[in-house]
């Protein structure tokens, strides 16, 4: 019985219990965009066929369709009139889908799941540093492997190892692989830390869009894409602009990117710190 071998840990720290109490009301959804070679203002003729060429994915941690039909955020609404809209259930291993299972999940192409929630978004550029020597360091340690892409994800080995200790056959980072092997480039932006420094690294945006060796080619995950905000959950939020030019710069050179709109992480996060009109009213904001 392949559900028996999944083992489920209890959680022992604050910030693990913390994002498994608010697990249950996540949905990760995604919003595709196909953007046609051809230039902005070209309209193709009636009956062509263009073919894209370049994807982008947007994810919303922590939303409901349920959130979106009462909240109607007029930024999506705006895009959901022109779109093409589906509803999908990204089937993970375990009952409750945190954001490293869903993201290690589409980069399988399979239900994958996360060895440890604490350690799962450690992904950081090459230059960031960690106690123990620069990312680029840490990660060619632990895998004897020279980086090349932008961003390296620390935890690979153990991502790796849970999986294959499964019995669903899935390859984290199949997907950016693929992808590579036809000749295109996947990048990702996105942080959910909880502080500009020293806080745990909640970057799991990474698990979607790196390869099989744990390296995403092009993208930023780095606390540059945060700023300080007193009144923000956790006292930050995304630099608007800062993510806008990260954004900008991975089209550059890459053809399938992820961006996550972390403050909603974030927000949903800092509910157990609030009363619940407070938690209510940031998440609200984000959306």
């Amino acid at each position: 019985d392949q559900r028996r071998r999944v083992r489920v840990e209890r959680p022992h720290r604050r910030g693990l219990w913390r994002r498994a109490a608010a697990v249950l009301s996540l949905v990760l959804v995604a919003v595709t965009v196909l953007v046609p070679a051809a230039s902005a203002g070209a309209t193709p003729a009636e009956g062509s066929h263009v073919r894209p060429r370049r994807v982008l994915v947007v994810t919303l941690p922590r939303v409901t369709w349920a959130a979106i039909r009462d909240q109607r955020p007029p930024n999506l609404m705006r895009f959901f009139d022109r779109a093409a809209v589906a509803s999908m259930s990204t089937r993970t291993v375990g009952p409750r889908t945190g954001s490293a299972d869903a993201y290690l999940t589409l980069g399988a192409g399979n239900r994958a799941s996360a060895l440890n929630p604490l350690t799962a978004g450690d992904a950081a550029q090459l230059e960031e540093t960690r106690s123990n020597g620069s990312a680029a360091e840490v990660y060619r340690r632990r895998t004897g492997i020279e980086p090349t892409g932008d961003i390296v994800v620390l935890s690979i080995a153990e991502q790796i190892a849970r999986n294959d200790a499964l019995l669903y056959g899935a390859k984290p980072g199949a997907l950016a692989s693929s992808l590579a092997a036809a000749g295109h480039r996947t990048a990702a932006v996105g942080n959910a830390d909880t502080a500009l420094v020293d806080a745990v690294p909640q970057r799991e945006v990474a698990l979607g869009a790196m390869g099989r060796d744990g390296q995403v080619a092009v993208g930023n995950v780095s606390s540059s894409l945060l700023v300080a905000d007193p009144l923000a959950p956790f006292g930050v939020r995304t630099d608007v602009e800062a993510l806008i030019s990260s954004v900008e710069q991975g089209w550059s050179s890459a053809e399938v990117q992820f961006v996550e709109m972390s403050d909603l992480e974030r927000a949903d996060d800092a509910r157990i710190d609030s009363t619940t009109a407070q938690g209510d009213a940031q998440f609200e904001s984000a959306l």
